[in-house]
Parts: C-alpha cells; sequence; structure tokens
C-alpha cells in the first residue's frame, strides 16, 4: 500500500488533495448544519448513475420516447425502481442547492474572500433548475408535452430575443420530434458538463477559502475552536447521506412516477409542472395581460441580479442576519412569496385532482347505468353504439348530444314527434325522470373523447 500510495504521489498527486480534504479543518467543530454540501454531491452522483442506467434503454424520439419508459418500467430488472430514483433525486437536487444557497446567505458566507464561491453557487443553483425543466419533457406524455409547452411560451415573451431562443429550443415552429431531441441533449451532454465544471471550480474556491463559521463565531474564534474533517464530520455527512438514500428510495417504491396518457398536440390539457416551478405557474395566474411580462421576464431576471449582487450590496461589518437588513429582508419577502405560491398552487392541484376523481368516479357510473339503460330500451333497433345496432337513426356513438340543451334532449324523448311528425321512434314518457336524465347524460358523455 505504501509503495502504491507513493506511486500515485509521484504522477497524480491524488493522495495529497484526499489528505487535505480529510484533514481540513472545521471552524467551531463538526455540525449536522455543515452536512448539505456533501449531501448535494452525493445526490449528484445517484442522479448521474440512475441517468446512465436509463439512457440505456430510452429512445430520444416522440415515437419511441414513451415507450421506451414504459419498457423501463415493466420489462427491465428493478427498472421501475431506477426511475422512481431519478425522478425523486431530482426532486431532492433542487431543494437541497436552494436549501444550501440559504443557508450560505443566512451565514453571511458570501463576504469578501467568498464573493467568487457564492456566484459559483448561485450558477450551480440555476444550472439545476435547468436540468429539472430540460428532464421534465423527456417522459413524452400529456402532462410532460403541455408543461414544457407552457414553459416555452413564457421564454417566448422574453423581449427582443424570446422568439429566437424559443425557436432555438423547440427546433421548429411546433413542440415535436426536434423539441425531444434537443432537451435531451441538453439533458445528458451539455447540462452535465457545465455543472461538473462548475461543481470543481465551486469545491475549489471552498477548499481554498474554507468553511465559514456561524456568524455567531468570528473567523478567529472559529479557527480556535476547530477539528479536522475526519472522523466526525465524515461520519456526519455519511449518516444523512444514508438517510437520504433511504428517504429517496421509499418515495420511489411507494410513490412511482407515473406515465400519463401519450403526449397529443391535438388534445389540449390542464398541465402542471413540478412542484419547484408551482410557484410561478401559480404567480401567472394573477398577472395577465400588460403584467405578464412581469412574472415571465422582471421577477425572475431581478431576482437572479439581485442574489449576483448580494456580496456587493451587503456592506454591514456583521454577519448576523438582524444586521443586515437591506439584504436580509427581500430574501425573507421572496422566499415566503414562492413558499406561499407553491403551497396554495399544491392545495388547490389537491381539490383539482379530488375533484377530477369524482369525476371520473362520476362518469364511469353514467356509462355504465346509462349504458345498460339504453340498452333495455329498443335504442338499438335503430340507432348505432359503438359495433351494436343498426343504422337506421343517427348513430350515438358520438353523439354528445348534437348541440342541444338536456331540457330539450328529455322533451324529445318523452315525445319524438313533436320535432319530428312522422318519426317511428318511440316515446320514452313511460320511463321515470331519473332515467331520462341518466340516458340524457350518457348521451351527452358520448361527444367526450
Amino acid at each position: 500500500m505504501t509503495r502504491l500510495t507513493d506511486w500515485l504521489e509521484e504522477r497524480t498527486g491524488l493522495p495529497s488533495v484526499l489528505r487535505k480534504i480529510l484533514e481540513e479543518p472545521v471552524p467551531g467543530g463538526a455540525r449536522w448544519s455543515y452536512v448539505l454540501g456533501s449531501s448535494i454531491v452525493f445526490v449528484l452522483a445517484v442522479q448521474a448513475l440512475t441517468g446512465v442506467l436509463l439512457a440505456l434503454n430510452y429512445a430520444p424520439t416522440s415515437e419511441g420516447a414513451r415507450a421506451s419508459l414504459a419498457f423501463i418500467q415493466e420489462q427491465v430488472a428493478a427498472g421501475r425502481l431506477l426511475h422512481g430514483v431519478h425522478h425523486w433525486g431530482a426532486g431532492a437536487m433542487v431543494a437541497l442547492v436552494g436549501f444550501h444557497l440559504l443557508q450560505v446567505f443566512l451565514w453571511g458566507a458570501y463576504r469578501n474572500p467568498r464573493e467568487a464561491t457564492w456566484i459559483v453557487g448561485v450558477f450551480l443553483f440555476l444550472t439545476t433548475l435547468a436540468f429539472a425543466f430540460t428532464g421534465s419533457l423527456l417522459p413524452w406524455d400529456q402532462n410532460a408535452y403541455w408543461a414544457v409547452q407552457v414553459g416555452l411560451s413564457i421564454v417566448g415573451t422574453t423581449p427582443w430575443i424570446g422568439h429566437a431562443l424559443q425557436r432555438v429550443l423547440q427546433g421548429s415552429a411546433e413542440i415535436g420530434n426536434l423539441t425531444l431531441t434537443r432537451f435531451y441533449t441538453l439533458h445528458v451532454i451539455i447540462l452535465p458538463i457545465i455543472v461538473f465544471t462548475l461543481l470543481g471550480l465551486h469545491v475549489y474556491l471552498f477548499l481554498r477559502r474554507g468553511v465559514t463559521p456561524h456568524w455567531s463565531l468570528s473567523e478567529e474564534e472559529g479557527k480556535h475552536r476547530r477539528e479536522p474533517f475526519y472522523p466526525y464530520q465524515l461520519a456526519r455527512d455519511v449518516g444523512i447521506m444514508v438517510l437520504m438514500l433511504a428517504v429517496i428510495l421509499w418515495l420511489a417504491i411507494t410513490f412511482p412516477p407515473m406515465l400519463g396518457a401519450p403526449a397529443d398536440p391535438s388534445r389540449a390539457y390542464e398541465a402542471r409542472p413540478d412542484w419547484y416551478f408551482l410557484f410561478l405557474f401559480e404567480l401567472l395566474k394573477y398577472l395577465e395581460g400588460p403584467l405578464e411580462l412581469v412574472g415571465t421576464l422582471l421577477l425572475p431576471a431581478g431576482s437572479v441580479l439581485f442574489l449576483l449582487a448580494i456580496p456587493f450590496l451587503d456592506r454591514s461589518p456583521s454577519r448576523s442576519p438582524l444586521k443586515r437588513l437591506p439584504v436580509v429582508v427581500p430574501m425573507l419577502v421572496g422566499v415566503i412569496g414562492i413558499a406561499g405560491l407553491t403551497g396554495k398552487s399544491l392545495l388547490v392541484g389537491r381539490e383539482e385532482r379530488r375533484a377530477q376523481r369524482v369525476e371520473e368516479v362520476r362518469r364511469a357510473g353514467v356509462l355504465e347505468e346509462g349504458g345498460a339503460l339504453l340498452r333495455e330500451q329498443p335504442c338499438l333497433k335503430c340507432h348505432r353504439l359503438g359495433e351494436e345496432g343498426r343504422d337506421r337513426g343517427p348513430d350515438l356513438t358520438h353523439y354528445g348530444g348534437a348541440g342541444r340543451s338536456s331540457e330539450e334532449l328529455i322533451a324529445h324523448l318523452k315525445d319524438p314527434k313533436v320535432l319530428h311528425p312522422n318519426t317511428i321512434m318511440p316515446s320514452f314518457a313511460h320511463l321515470p325522470d331519473r332515467d331520462l336524465e341518466l340516458l340524457v347524460e350518457f348521451l351527452r358523455l358520448q361527444g367526450v373523447d
């Protein structure tokens, strides 16, 4: 081992780098509050590994994307678990980078001489969001298609360059095969190069300047009360990694990502983005017309510029948040606003999904009971319903009420001769009102695909 270590040291210098990392002094001693950085690196490694394994069976084409993902889930060994880990790992990555950025801000760890470390961290956060956005299209189901349609429409509202940028991302006038190919290229080639470059630079700057202690400790106090990274801080980092892996596995098994209907540009769909973009989705409900540009461009761009400028705006001699109010208050307002809009959107979405499930159950009941009632009557002696019946009267398969109100349809069923004096259609006035309403609702649902 000594000879191997000496050989590696002479030719690569890796043992010295590893020794520097393990012996890195931790100001104030080992703390659980220092685990976020290592957790991000760990989850990124999980995402890289699961992403490579998914790519082995994924077909980045509009014809094959959803089918290949269905194949992964149903045919590949542990494929559903693999997809689930990658799906929930993406959410964990966004949350961890966001919390880490907020922690660094609260501790004042962006100040001289760590301005560059903070700026690189901001770009890492933006790259993580870009990862999430490009990955959201890859399932190529209805929700993925229409959620990205909304996102690209927002990109298109950017003054001067919006239309051109939207066209570059889409590859054509409409979202299609080229869009999926470009998003896949961004997701698996371009963004990984960017994120690993930024991460390497971030780690280098971190090792160069060291850990920033809690704001209650000065830099000098932190130097006097410190201990090496190994073994106590390393033990905490490994412990949180194991816990995070267990949580992601539990989520992947308990709440596996479900594939929706295949993407269909001809059928509109009420798409909802993943939780980390819900705040913008909810905000745009209140900003319509001329105000839309505020939500799509001014607020996002202003927020990014504010984050980048924080090290130069903060002139307080103290790192305590209470003594940095000119930058803390805007950040606090932004965080509360994002959390509030996200929470509201989640609650509204839950109510919408509940109402949708109730409607689906109701429709299923109407289709079953109404279909049975229609077959009990002599309707199919003249009308066709799917493969059943005859063609003497209008086809009921996609009838939908023919633009007539429910009251008009019920009146027609009770007395068909009012509209057509020579019709041979019998009267259904003998049926109870509930059965007539059920028949009419059944007929109206035949116009809904």
